[in-house]
Parts: structure tokens; C-alpha cells; sequence
């Protein structure tokens, strides 16, 4: 009798023990999730829309504002047309933390088209001392006086040979800021494992996480205008991007970006395209929606006289899956690029499937 009581006492003690364990695995797995994205210029209007109708879901609002003239020296796009000292005025008064986006694309002068992530600029800037430490000071006196609480580096495409001096730009502008009292985020490329190539091989990610306060990652891209269609991220292929990560970083810096748009790829031309104009497509052309199976992205197809096509897009359900994806690996900040013509049903999956952070 008292053996047969001592075995159940055991039992009951081992059971709680593993009780308390999977509480605890429970309460951490369930731990707050935060949500953030990019007000781009050239959306802003519907960007702030989105941010100032679902106040308390999303935290870090990102304004994609500042390119570099043909010096070197940051530039706030739009300026005549937006007023980003009051909209960041404005987003700290609803609560929001407000940084300052800048890429290393030029602005167009004298009718001549923009260049996109100018790589031989930044090297020119980057080389030499005394353009790097100006080019530090205008960043920082220009996130001053803009008010904003953080700057966003986005070199993209950047050569190879310039890993070691980018990542001396970095160590030596998160000094800068810290002065001031601002933030650091770097905004990088996706790679699954260190390789020498252009853009995500310049980032040095365990380097620039000893100085950055975030390290986010473009989860995206996957499939483009030069591969054939596909989702323009998946489930297994975020993990490995995620997983090299953590080796690499500590998981607070690494700061996960989903896309929340897709891809078009047509008899004339692959293109990015925007939620409701997929939907305007899938219209047009009576399609059927299917899902790809494993990461539940949308897509659909179209024949006509003219054109072949095909669509993969993001909605609320594939980057509810993928929010999913990414908590459970450890993560709890993620960022959709960008605001304003997302899936209208994003932010209320969202709220229902990660109501105060607990799913």
C-alpha cells in the first residue's frame, strides 16, 4: 500500500514538473510580438493611412525617405510635397517610435533618371576618411533635425570589397548616434551562409550586430524578375535565411521583413506587383486562385491573345502562416514592406491571431 502510494506521489511530482517545464516553454513561445513597416514617399499618403487607422497593432513606423545626391550627401525625397517633421511629430504622439530610412539610391538631377543602389558612390564615400566621417555627420545632424528617434541604413548591392570599410562605417555611426540618443538599424540583403558576392556579401551580419540595434532582414526576393515564378519567399527558405542568422547574431538584433506584395511574370515583362493590382488582374481575367502547398502563398494564372501570365502574391493568410513561422523560431519583431496597398485583411489577422502578442 505505501509502495503503491510512494509510485503515485512520484507520478504526480514528475507530471508537475513537466507541467511547470511546458508553462514555461508555453509563456516564452507565446511572448510578445512586434509589428512595424515602411511609409515609402511615393505611398505615403496610404502608408500613414494604414499606420494612424491601426494604432496599437504596429510599433516601429519606418519613413522610406532619404536618398544620397551625386556627392554623397543624404537627401530628403518629397520634401516639398510631405511634411516629415510633423508626420514624425505626429507618429510620436500616437505612440509610434519613428526612424529615418536611408538607401544608397541617386537622386535624379537635370531630367536624368535615378540610379538604384549606387555601389560605386557608397565605395567613393566609404574609402575615404574624410568623406566617411561628413558623410556620418549629415546623417546624424539630418535625423536631428527631422526628430526622428533612430536611423535605417539600406546599402544595397554593395561591393564586395567593401565589407571591411562598411562595416567600419557602421561601428563608427552607432557611436555617432549614440551620443545624440538615437537608434541603429542596418536593413540587409538575405544569404544563407557567408559568401563573397555583391550586396549580401559586403554585410559582415556578426560584425554589424556588435554595433547596430537591429540587423533586419529582407525575407524576399526569393523568386524576381530574373527567376522563373514562384512565391517571393517560402517557409523552408525563410528558416535557412533565419537559422544562418542566429548563428551570427544574437536573436534580439535580428529583426525579420516580409514582403506583402508579389511578382508578375508576363509574355512581355516580369514585374513587382501590389496587392490590389493582382487582384485587378485576377479580375480582368476571371482566374482561379490556388495556394502553393507547403507555404500557402497565392497564385494564379491567365491566357489570352497577347499575353501568358503568371502571379504570386502575399495575403493575409500566407503572412499570418509566416508571422507564425518566424515566432516559433524565436523571433519577436517583424516588419512588412511596405504600408498602403497591402491585403486589407492583414492587420485584423493580425489582431485575431496574435491578439496582445499570445497567439
Amino acid at each position: 500500500m505505501r509502495k503503491h502510494l510512494y509510485r503515485r506521489r512520484t507520478a504526480v511530482f514528475i507530471l508537475s514538473i513537466f507541467l511547470i517545464a511546458w508553462s514555461i516553454r508555453a509563456v516564452e513561445a507565446g511572448s510578445s510580438i512586434q509589428f512595424g513597416g515602411w511609409v515609402t514617399y511615393w505611398d505615403f499618403k496610404r502608408g500613414m493611412q494604414t499606420v494612424d487607422q491601426e494604432s496599437g497593432v504596429y510599433q516601429d513606423i519606418f519613413l522610406f525617405s532619404t536618398q544620397l545626391n551625386s556627392e554623397g550627401t543624404p537627401i530628403v525625397v518629397n520634401s516639398a510635397v510631405i511634411d516629415y517633421q510633423d508626420a514624425v511629430k505626429h507618429l510620436k504622439a500616437s505612440g509610434f517610435k519613428p526612424w529615418m530610412t536611408i538607401v544608397n539610391d541617386v537622386q535624379a538631377i537635370d531630367g536624368k533618371k535615378s540610379i538604384l543602389k549606387d555601389a560605386n558612390l557608397v565605395h567613393k564615400i566609404l574609402s575615404d576618411d574624410v568623406s566617411r566621417l561628413k558623410h556620418r555627420l549629415e546623417i546624424v545632424d539630418l535625423a536631428e533635425s527631422y526628430g526622428v528617434s533612430g536611423v535605417d541604413i539600406d546599402y544595397e548591392n554593395l561591393l564586395p570589397d567593401d565589407r571591411l570599410l562598411f562595416t567600419r562605417f557602421i561601428s563608427e555611426l552607432s557611436a555617432d548616434l549614440k551620443k545624440r540618443n538615437l537608434s541603429l538599424s542596418v536593413t540587409v540583403q538575405p544569404k544563407t551562409w557567408n559568401r563573397s558576392t555583391l550586396g549580401q556579401g559586403t554585410m559582415d551580419w556578426s560584425e554589424i550586430c556588435q554595433h547596430a540595434d537591429r540587423l533586419q532582414i529582407m525575407l524576399y526576393n526569393l523568386h524576381n524578375p530574373k527567376t522563373q515564378p514562384g512565391p517571393v519567399a517560402t517557409l523552408e527558405w525563410i528558416s535557412k535565411v533565419l537559422n544562418h542568422a542566429k548563428s551570427q547574431c544574437a536573436v534580439k538584433t535580428i529583426v525579420p521583413v516580409l514582403k506583402v506584395s508579389g511578382m508578375h511574370w508576363g509574355a512581355n515583362k516580369n514585374e513587382a506587383i501590389q496587392y490590389d493590382q493582382a487582384m485587378q488582374l485576377k479580375t480582368k481575367h476571371d482566374a482561379q486562385i490556388e495556394r502553393e502547398s507547403t507555404s500557402q502563398v497565392p497564385f494564379f494564372s491567365y491566357k489570352t491573345k497577347d499575353d501568358n501570365g503568371i502571379v504570386y502574391y502575399e495575403d493575409a493568410h500566407s503572412l499570418k502562416i509566416k508571422v507564425e513561422q518566424i515566432r516559433e523560431l524565436g523571433f519577436n519583431k517583424v516588419m512588412f514592406w511596405s504600408f498602403g496597398r497591402q491585403d486589407p485583411e492583414l492587420t485584423r489577422e493580425l489582431k485575431a491571431q496574435f491578439k496582445n502578442g499570445n497567439p
